[in-house]
């Protein structure tokens, strides 16, 4: 960011790093000199917010990559501080029952889900019913717990996933995970409890499949760019003593 002014020297500010939905204040001190002469600042960008209450946690691509965690929302957001799951998610195993969000105290229909600021919920069950968002295509989650906007219709936790987009150089990545049934615990076989009960089994997976990859890069450099992603995710879930 560069300001100028005519008989002033030049001021430039990098290093910014503006999170969505947030405002990022700049100053800048425009000293009198030779208009040849530049000064150039580095440094963090400024972690405080003076123009709003509102509180925000964002997890970057970087960052979602690191963490050891389910590549869906629902357990990214219970991440953050103040925010449950309507049920656990262990391994991925819960991934795709539609779990929802909720903070303080409001419950799910409360949850806004957006995707570069367009709403995705469905009109089902009071928009509680979700879809499943593609975990590669997303750059940046941005959950959102107080001070929430008039522009969104829900009081409680807004979340909004900012897309990746190409660029003028190709970039990609590939994410593959799963477990079978043998990696699944049991404590109903040996256990006196449940074979006097005549259990065959507890509740489990017989399989979790996830392969995410994602891939982006110029059309025509500084002009024209595309980015893509495909997911296919499986979760097979079986229920204590169903019989096959």
């Amino acid at each position: 960011l560069t300001f100028t002014l005519a008989g002033f020297n030049t001021f430039k500010r990098d290093g910014i790093v503006v999170a969505s939905n947030t405002n990022v204040p700049v100053n800048a001190e425009l000293r009198v000199g030779a208009l040849e002469e530049s000064i150039t600042v580095s440094g963090a960008s400024p972690v405080v917010d003076v123009q709003t209450t509102a509180r925000r946690q964002v997890l970057t691509r970087d960052g979602l990559d690191a963490i050891p965690t389910s590549r869906n929302f629902q357990q990214i957001g219970s991440l953050i501080p103040g925010v449950k799951m309507s049920a656990p998610d262990v391994g991925s195993s819960n991934s795709m029952n539609m779990t929802t969000l909720s903070g303080h105290g409001l419950g799910g229909k409360e949850t806004t889900y957006q995707v570069d600021g367009l709403d995705m919920r469905s009109m089902s069950n009071e928009g509680t019913v979700q879809y499943y968002p593609n975990n590669a295509m997303t750059q940046e989650f941005n959950f959102q717990t107080s001070g929430i906007g008039a522009d969104t219709q829900g009081g409680g936790v807004r979340l909004n996933m900012i897309p990746q987009t190409g660029g003028n150089a190709f970039h990609g990545a590939l994410y593959a995970g799963g477990s079978p049934n043998s990696w699944i615990g049991d404590n109903i076989n040996g256990n006196p409890k449940f074979e006097a009960l005549n259990f065959s089994s507890g509740d489990g997976s017989t399989k979790i499949i996830e392969v995410n990859t994602s891939a982006g890069g110029p059309i025509r450099k500084n002009r024209l760019w595309y980015y893509g992603s495909y997911r296919y995710q499986a979760v097979d879930q079986i229920v204590a003593d169903t019989q096959y």
